[in-house]
């Protein structure tokens, strides 16, 4: 997937030519566009990323940005120039439309006590997710990983907390769920939801959308927005 990174200054220049942040109008957080591409504006630095290049002092002028001291990778690397549009929460760079994704939902009322930690000894009875094997605990309102599918075990082992709130099956689940990445901190978002029948729990929340380990924004089409569970009978 390619992103790409933008950091605006918010100067602006009352001339024809402007640094980007005064001109774009462009406000921080994270952009995705309908083929997963991203932007993410931050203002600091009068730094751009576009084509995957650091893009120093970039000019807007006549509905196109444009920098001349753009580095990949340590190294100077070519100019870069496009069509540079902003309207509200969409950025279109190039012709492709780029959505501003949502800040980090608010706290469900009655949240879940700040955990201590994402590794505990799973308890409960056994429930299948995604491919993996998890333990929920109604007493302790964690749901934790016993066996985690192949893709999954760089980043979760046995133990490891996929969700803590409120559990309690004849009553609405809410709480705190982690979303895991290979070799970065789990990302909490909060969930909500409710048992269908004695052997089906489903949790929704917008998930985190990450630009390597960093959390830039929050959407209902992240792969970690609807969590699945089936109870699995046991002896």
């Amino acid at each position: 997937m390619k992103r790409a990174t933008l950091t605006l200054v918010a100067s602006v220049a009352l001339t024809g030519a402007a640094h980007a942040g005064a001109v774009a109008g462009a406000h921080d957080g994270g952009y995705r566009a309908a083929d997963g591409d991203f932007l993410d504006v931050a203002s600091a630095n009068d730094r751009i990323g576009l084509d995957g290049l650091d893009c120093m002092h970039p000019v807007v002028r006549g509905g196109r940005i444009s920098s001349k001291t753009c580095w990949g990778n340590g190294h100077l690397g070519a100019d870069v120039e496009g069509e540079w549009k902003v309207e509200g929460d969409v950025v279109t760079f190039r012709g492709k439309r780029y959505t501003r994704l949502p800040a980090k939902p608010p706290a469900l009322a009655n949240p879940a006590p700040a955990p201590t930690a994402t590794l505990v000894d799973p308890t409960g009875r056994p429930w299948r997710h995604n491919g993996s094997i998890v333990m929920a605990d109604p007493a302790t309102g964690v749901i934790a990983y016993l066996e985690a599918k192949a893709s999954l075990k760089p980043s979760v082992t046995v133990g490891t907390v996929l969700f803590r709130g409120a559990l309690h099956p004849d009553r609405p689940v809410q709480g705190t769920a982690y979303a895991y990445k290979v070799g970065c901190p789990a990302a909490p978002y909060p969930v909500q939801g409710a048992y269908s029948g004695p052997d089906t729990l489903t949790l929704r929340g917008a998930g985190p959308v990450r630009r390597g380990c960093e959390v830039v924004g929050y959407s209902d089409r992240s792969p970690h927005a609807v969590l699945r569970f089936t109870y699995l009978l046991d002896d």
